[in-house]
């Protein structure tokens, strides 16, 4: 992820909870796979 910032990447955590690391990313997004994987995709 360090590397994917350092080269202009927008970066994004798709995670159940909290990580130790949530600053370093430029979006975050919490709850279950089953449903926040389909939103940030545009799939059903």
């Amino acid at each position: 992820m360090l590397e994917a910032k350092a080269a202009g990447a927008d970066t994004w955590l798709a995670n159940l909870e909290a990580a130790v690391n949530d600053r370093s990313f430029d979006h975050i997004v919490r709850g279950p796979a089953t449903e926040t994987l389909p939103a940030l995709l545009g799939v059903s």
